[in-house]
């Protein structure tokens, strides 16, 4: 069973092309770690709500979006934290939802 794991961040005015290209280093950063992550971006167009970046993971279960590497792993953790901050001072707010694949 594959879950669609998706994020909408909903980033500061102008900060749309920013935070995508800082969400692409998430995904090298999980490479250095031995954490593949099968991930796609969509952003609008200017349509509905603007400056939002949506993020997708497959992943074949819940428990595969636990990232142990980077709870059991101070360099993976410490990368991760430096990661987070600069993207929490790109965004106002994200959403969360979780799809099961039938």
């Amino acid at each position: 069973m594959a879950i669609i794991h998706r994020r909408t961040f909903y980033a500061k005015v102008g900060q749309a092309g920013p935070l995508l290209a800082h969400l692409r280093e998430f995904g090298k950063i999980a490479a250095q770690h031995g954490v593949a992550i099968k991930e796609r971006f969509l952003t609008d167009h200017q349509s509905g709500r603007t400056d939002r970046v949506v993020w997708e993971w497959e992943v074949e279960s819940m428990a595969a979006l636990d990232m142990e590497a980077f709870a059991v792993n101070q360099a993976a953790a410490d990368a991760f934290s430096k990661w987070e901050g600069t993207m929490n001072g790109m965004i106002e707010y994200a959403e969360v939802e979780n799809w099961k694949v039938e």
